[in-house]
């Protein structure tokens, strides 16, 4: 019997405390103990096509013994300077045993790859392993049909691919949803192993302990879901009595949806859902920006900071401010009139106690890399205007919230910061957090849609649970903050998928 283990889609950034480290790290080591012959890269082991990850990669696959054969990805011709450094750095032999490796990085198969295909009919070899980066989906009519042709003549007897980050089964055809804990979709992410026996090619999905919160204990699973917390949106009252009703110890508040509601309907609302095991009251601010040479919303932002101190908030949410980085370095101007207006808004809210988070903002549909795109949209401009913010207002004053949803929809930053760098750069930084699902709809990404699952859409939270169980990520509230439906649908799937009843009835 012939013993396989596949690796693919573990996206590795330059960083090496990330929790993905940790997965890739366990997956070797679950190979070895799984008596694993070989082992066989499916592409996209670094994130950006970096050298200096593209090593890791390599220094960890030989510290196993164990001999490879690596396939490349798209991601590993992200960064284009350093591509012929990368891809020599994961060089390895074509074929191994009864394993060939197609390059299929760019959409297509290389001239290497479809002579080697070309060539296997002649060579008499049957029941073969193949592996590479793209489904056939994805490949050109000719590809596919050199793969159809010899799977058909028994030549391929399993296609082994990634990229897509779920698994799939279709004919010989193996698709595995891979490492990335950021992305892995329909379970944690998982090594495959593939044995072959009389019957050809047998699949074992291995699914990473470390990023499954199952496998907390239920003090600990109760703990994350006693911080976790919707966004009432545009429908206050609405909100305010679910979260009561289900025992949701955090609900923020949106002012523009809230400030028009009379005080003998809110108050009382309030006052019922604290009653009823309330801990976190969050109001959503709105935002100032610079706009054709004067600072915009300050009005409005100070009328916010005035009524959250009046229904007693326990924190807000601020954005980054709307101005672009070129504006903001450029010219002083705009830092100082931008800052000055800030803090003279928010200094009421630190006299009365009150947390301020400071939210990252992410790329928009007709925006472009570069100094004109919106500031705030990567973890190092965060840090500067927090830093800022703290020189006035005092350190303890103000941190960092972070909203999933931004970091994952936010172009090539989304690659060049994932959202498990995000964890390791500024979980010590949070108070609070947004999260939602992403989702591709009408050719549009669109942000704020219901996250129903661990695992599913364009974000895994597996990543986030690794991050807060290591401590790595600070533990605050989170508010689910969904746009096409209440949030409390998804906060009551993500309490069932953790296997959780609602506290009273536990």
């Amino acid at each position: 019997m012939t013993t396989i283990a596949l690796l693919g889609d573990i996206h590795l950034p330059d960083r090496e405390d990330t929790v993905k480290d940790l997965v890739w790290d366990w997956a070797l080591a679950e190979a070895r103990r799984q008596g694993a012959e070989l082992l066989v890269g499916l592409g996209d082991l670094t994130s950006v096509g970096t050298l200096k990850a593209a090593q890791r990669v390599r220094r960890k696959l030989d510290a196993t013994e164990l001999p490879f054969v690596l396939s490349p990805g798209n991601a590993e011709f992200r960064t284009r300077a350093q591509t012929a450094a990368v891809l020599s750095a994961l060089s390895t032999p074509r074929q191994h045993g009864e394993v060939l490796v197609l390059d299929s990085a760019k959409g297509s198969f290389s001239d290497d790859s479809r002579a080697d295909l070309a060539a296997l009919p002649a060579s008499g070899r049957r029941n073969l392993l193949v592996a590479t980066h793209c489904p056939p989906a994805d490949l050109p009519e000719g590809d596919r049909a050199m793969l159809e042709e010899l799977a058909a003549a028994g030549v391929i007897g399993c296609l082994a691919v990634g990229h897509k980050h779920w698994d799939a089964s279709s004919g010989c055809c193996q698709q595995i949803r891979g490492l990335d804990p950021d992305k892995a979709q329909g379970g944690p992410p998982a090594l495959v192993i593939m044995r072959r026996g009389p019957v050809g090619w047998q699949r074992q999905d291995i699914s990473c302990p470390l990023a499954d919160p199952l496998n907390w204990s239920e003090a600990e699973r109760r703990e994350w879901l006693a911080n976790l917390g919707i966004s009432a949106m545009g429908q206050t009252l609405p909100a305010l009595a679910e979260a009561r009703a289900e025992g949701v110890a955090a609900v923020e508040l949106r002012y523009e949806a809230t400030r028009g509601i009379a005080d003998d309907e809110l108050l009382p609302a309030l006052a019922a859902w604290r009653g009823a095991g309330g801990r976190c009251l969050s109001m959503h601010c709105p935002s100032i920006a610079w706009q054709d040479g004067v600072v915009t919303g300050v009005s409005e932002l100070r009328a916010c900071a005035e009524y959250s101190r009046r229904l007693g908030v326990d924190r807000v949410t601020v954005h980054v401010p709307g101005v672009t980085v070129q504006e903001l370095r450029r010219d002083a101007v705009p830092y100082g009139a931008l800052l000055d207006a800030t803090c003279d808004c928010l200094r009421p809210l630190v006299d009365a106690g009150i947390a301020i988070g400071i939210e990252n903002m992410h790329m928009r549909d007709a925006e472009r890399v570069g100094d004109k795109r919106g500031f705030g949209y990567i973890p190092r401009e965060c840090q500067e205007w927090i830093e800022a913010l703290r020189g006035r207002l005092g350190k303890d004053a103000v941190a960092f919230h972070l909203d999933i949803g931004h970091a994952r929809n936010n172009n090539w930053y989304s690659s060049l910061y994932n959202l498990s760098e995000w964890y390791a750069e500024m979980g010590s930084w949070l108070s609070g957090c947004h999260l939602h699902q992403y989702s591709l709809v009408d050719g549009r990404y669109d942000n704020h849609y219901p996250l129903h699952e661990i695992y599913g859409g364009f974000i895994s939270l597996a990543s986030f649970f690794m991050s807060w169980h290591l401590g790595q990520c600070r533990h605050v509230p989170m508010f689910l903050e969904i746009r096409h439906e209440s949030s409390i649908a998804s906060y009551r799937s993500l309490r069932s998928a953790l296997g959780l009843a609602r506290g009273e009835d536990a």
